[in-house]
């Protein structure tokens, strides 16, 4: 046993574990897998409510934006790919999308959200 500590050092005795990182909420969202919305909504939430809250005049109006943003996430979820950007660029590129269009539709007269 001697002769085995002194040729290996402790640390190269443990086993490595893979340095993994778990599939990103948007590729979870665009398999299928319904934890991922809850998942999603945990994490970007507030700053999607923020958000909306700024650009609008009502909480009606924020939380009309708020679920065309999170429907706008879901339908475009398959379209991320990490080696372009991100998760939460994804996510706030799909948010300042949603309120420039917003924005421009209201200073043009028309008023949808």
């Amino acid at each position: 046993m001697k002769v085995l500590r002194q040729t290996f050092n402790q640390d190269e005795l443990q086993l490595k574990q893979p340095n993994r990182q778990p599939p990103s909420i948007l590729k979870r969202i665009a398999s299928g897998d319904k934890s991922a919305v809850r998942d999603c909504v945990e994490i970007y939430g507030s700053q999607i409510w923020t958000a909306a809250k700024k650009f609008t005049d009502s909480t009606v109006q924020a939380e009309t934006i708020v679920l065309k943003i999170f429907d706008d996430i879901l339908r475009n979820s398959q379209n991320y790919d990490a080696a372009r950007s991100s998760e939460a660029e994804f996510v706030g590129l799909i948010i300042y999308r949603r309120l420039v269009c917003r924005k421009s539709l209201t200073t043009t007269g028309e008023n949808r959200s």
